[in-house]
Parts: structure tokens; C-alpha cells; sequence
């Protein structure tokens, strides 16, 4: 139930553990099959070897789902917005509502509308796309959405709460909402055990 969590440690030797057992985390809900992503597979060549890495369609679905992961957290996203950018602003108006479509397909629709929003915020008139085909936070301006891109910890910033996040990114699905929000307390329960178990064992060193 965690998916992606890092586990710290001060003392004695700092260190960390990053477990990646999803592609996402509590609080934003991934696709509905990760084994989409092995589906959508390119091959690279290196070193004259052909390696398989994601495909466009599969690199778009993994970078809203970094968006979204951002936001959640208020960290900068600025950067998976230039990718997601990079990689739509080849396609027609059409491509981008058929990528808007497959994403909702895979349960990440609520992500999507939100990322694209970004782009169009951060872009103007260089992304042909017109937020109000999909509506998201309705009631944050572009400024504020790019702010939150850049300057997610600056206290000028306005965010929405965590929860209307979440309703978001669960396409305003109640069902799926709820789901969501019974693995965030699940997830907030086993890391206090994970922490406690933590301070008990650096007492008894």
C-alpha cells in the first residue's frame, strides 16, 4: 500500500532508501494495469545492443503521473511539463485529445487534464489546446498553476487542498476517491510503524 515511499535515516550514518514498488504513490492513483507500460515499449540502441524503453504513449502516461506526484508533494514540476510539451507538440489538436482519451482509458484521465492545463499555461498559444474541453481546478488562474510548477514552497503560492487534488486526479469519481483515501491511511499507518520501529531500535543502540 505504500508504492513509493523513502525511507530516512539520521543516525548514526545518514542515509536512504527510495522503494519503488509502483509507479505512483498514495494520493495519486496510477493506472489501472502497470503492465501497460510493458505493452508500450520502444527499442533504443546502445552500445549496439537494442534495448527496450517506453514508448512515446508510454513515456506521456508516466510523466503525468510525475505531474501529479508533484503536485501532491508541492514540488517543482516545471521540468515534466517542458517533457510532456516536448512530446505533444508535434502532434495535431487531435493527437492530443486522442492522448487525453487514452489516459482517462487508464485511469489517469484526471492527471492528464491537469498536466495539460499546465503546458497550456506554461506555453499559450505554441500548445493548440483549449483547457475547457477538459476542466480542472477552475478556480486557480494560469499564474497560479505556473507558480506552482516553479515556486511550489514560496508562501505567496496559492495551492488547492490535498484532497481537491485527489478528487481530481480520481476523475471525480466518489468510489474511486474513496479508495484512495482509505491506502492514504493505510500508508500513514505503516510508516509510523516503520518509524517507531526506527526509534526503538536507535534507543536501544
Amino acid at each position: 500500500m505504500l508504492g513509493e515511499v523513502h525511507f530516512e535515516r539520521a543516525e548514526p550514518v545518514r542515509g536512504a532508501i527510495d522503494l519503488h514498488w509502483h509507479t505512483h504513490q498514495p494520493g495519486v492513483p496510477s493506472v489501472r494495469s502497470e503492465t501497460v507500460f510493458f505493452k508500450r515499449t520502444a527499442n533504443a540502441i546502445l552500445d549496439g545492443q537494442q534495448i527496450p524503453i517506453l514508448d512515446r504513449d508510454g513515456t506521456r502516461l508516466l510523466i503525468v503521473i510525475s505531474i501529479a506526484k508533484a503536485l501532491y508533494n508541492r514540488e517543482p514540476s516545471a521540468a515534466y511539463i517542458c517533457d510532456l510539451f516536448q512530446s505533444l507538440i508535434p502532434a495535431s489538436p487531435g493527437a492530443i485529445n486522442s492522448f487525453l482519451t487514452d489516459a482517462d482509458r487508464q485511469g489517469v484521465g484526471g492527471h492528464a487534464a491537469i498536466a495539460l492545463r499546465l503546458v497550456k499555461a506554461m506555453f499559450g498559444d505554441a500548445f493548440p489546446y483549449d483547457p475547457a474541453s477538459a476542466p480542472v481546478l477552475t478556480s486557480w488562474s494560469s499564474d497560479d498553476l505556473l507558480r506552482m510548477a516553479f515556486l511550489p514552497r514560496a508562501e505567496s503560492t496559492a495551492w488547492p487542498r490535498r484532497r481537491e487534488l485527489v478528487w481530481q486526479f480520481c476523475g471525480r469519481s466518489p468510489l474511486r476517491y474513496a479508495q484512495e483515501f482509505a491506502l492514504i491511511g493505510l500508508s500513514e499507518i505503516v510508516r509510523r510503524i516503520f518509524e517507531r520501529g526506527t526509534a526503538r531500535a536507535a534507543h536501544r543502540d
